[in-house]
């Protein structure tokens, strides 16, 4: 017996690129897909749900994760690394980190992701949620799981969401050990970060060019894509050189490094969330002056890059870097709200379709989610007000529909103190040095 249920009465942004809103209509799903889209006059009998006239939109893909990664403000103190080290040796340890994993992953489905790759997580946590969630065990978003990163030694993040290799050998065989979890990318960290600078500038090199070929190419031998940290200039030319197809974050663009972008068919992965409030506050927060100075270039790399990717037509993608301080998993909403702000002038089409079909087409699942139309996974988001007046209207949702499952009642585990700040970056001006590199031409 197939299971109907029909949601009527709704207003559809489908997600597509160049979508139109379809005012008065039904979506027709059936054992977890879309079967129909009709006028809501001349819906089928079925279980309704009346939307009362509510706003629609494809789920939210986020493509740049870490489950499990709290968000929350930074301790100076804190030696999560080790504390992480100590979880992985006992059983316990290893429960209460898939625990935490997926406790994230639901946070991201109650925000309205219904897709969510982890790239960057502790030892197999990723992979063993995502095959829980797709087994039917438990509900959850459909997740891309890379588990662990890979690292040099001293890499970015090493001890927590990456391992570190000591040689080109090492590098491949733990590329190898990870596709004993059949994840569905490799993780690479190939610069540094903002927040393991020690000198003011790009994040520097981690990652040996010849280390990074070693491990793209034992990946796509095994048929995994590369997602890659990169923050500089320079990781962005090492990267696309040596064959990684998503560059998560970005750097300054040359003529150059655009040309090898679509020579290499390859994407860029914006993530604007992590830099607003280290711009915005950071002399109050990082209580490091080189931090401040590099989280300021970054930024503008960052919102360069993906502007840059836009206008010159390769391929951008959208993610907000959650588990980084003040990024939690239940707010992906900010991201597209920075983004039509910052880099796709204003065309909030533009973001919606980026941050859905967009995203899905990248990671290659657009056959399966990332719009609503027919034949497709019952992947989306109920709300009030219009996106497309203010991404906003994504903090209430009044409901998410995943596979074809409603989940109508949301809760927003976010600490009012993360909250309160944030909501005070969302329309703050910048530092005087990169309002005005920001603002749209």
């Amino acid at each position: 017996m197939s299971n109907k249920t029909i949601y009527t009465n709704c207003k559809i942004l489908d997600g597509t690129r160049n979508m139109e809103l379809q005012e008065n209509k039904a979506i027709v799903v059936e054992d977890g897909k879309i079967t129909a889209i009709v006028d809501a006059k001349e819906a089928p009998k079925g279980t309704v749900e009346d939307l009362g006239g509510a706003y629609v939109t494809p789920g939210l893909i986020n493509l740049h994760a870490h489950l499990p990664g709290s968000g929350k403000p930074m301790k100076f103190n804190s030696n999560t690394a080790g504390l992480i080290t100590n979880l992985k040796k006992i059983a316990l340890g290893r429960s209460i980190m898939r625990m935490l994993t997926y406790k994230d992953a639901m946070d991201e489905l109650y925000g309205g992701v219904t897709t969510v790759p982890g790239v960057g997580g502790l030892i197999d946590c990723d992979t063993r949620t995502r095959d829980a969630i797709n087994s039917g065990k438990k509900i959850g978003p459909r997740i891309l799981a890379a588990d662990e990163a890979i690292a040099p030694e001293h890499g970015h993040m090493v001890g927590t969401v990456a391992r570190a290799c000591t040689s080109n050998d090492e590098a491949v065989k733990m590329v190898e050990e990870m596709a004993a979890h059949k994840p569905d990318l490799i993780k690479l960290m190939i610069t540094g970060g903002v927040l393991d600078g020690k000198d003011v500038g790009e994040p520097p090199m981690r990652m040996e060019p010849e280390m990074v070929k070693a491990c793209c190419d034992k990946a796509h031998e095994l048929g995994y894509m590369v997602a890659a940290h990169i923050e500089s200039t320079e990781g962005v030319k090492v990267g696309l050189e040596n064959g990684v197809d998503t560059i998560e974050h970005g750097g300054n663009l040359t003529p150059e490094l655009v040309q090898l972008f679509k020579d290499r068919d390859a994407a860029l992965i914006c993530t604007i969330s992590p830099c607003v409030p280290l711009v915005v506050y950071g002399e109050e927060i990082l209580k490091n002056p080189i931090w401040v100075k590099n989280s300021e270039i970054v930024a503008r790399g960052v919102v360069r890059s993906a502007r840059e990717g836009l206008r010159s037509g390769f391929k951008v993608g959208l993610g907000n870097d959650v588990g980084c301080p003040y990024i939690t998993h239940r707010e992906y909403w900010r991201e597209l709200y920075f983004f039509n702000r910052w880099v796709a002038e204003g065309d909030a089409k533009l973001t919606l379709w980026t941050a859905t079909l967009g995203n899905a087409e990248i990671v290659g699942i657009d056959q399966e989610t990332g719009s609503i139309e027919v034949g497709k996974s019952a992947d989306f988001i109920v709300m009030k007000d219009n996106p497309l007046d203010s991404f906003k209207a994504l903090r209430n949702l009044d409901m998410v529909v995943m596979r074809g499952k409603a989940l109508k009642k949301l809760p927003y585990n976010v600490p009012q103190e993360t909250q309160d700040l944030l909501d005070k970056c969302m329309d703050a001006e910048l530092p005087d040095n990169l309002e005005a590199e920001f603002a749209l031409d």
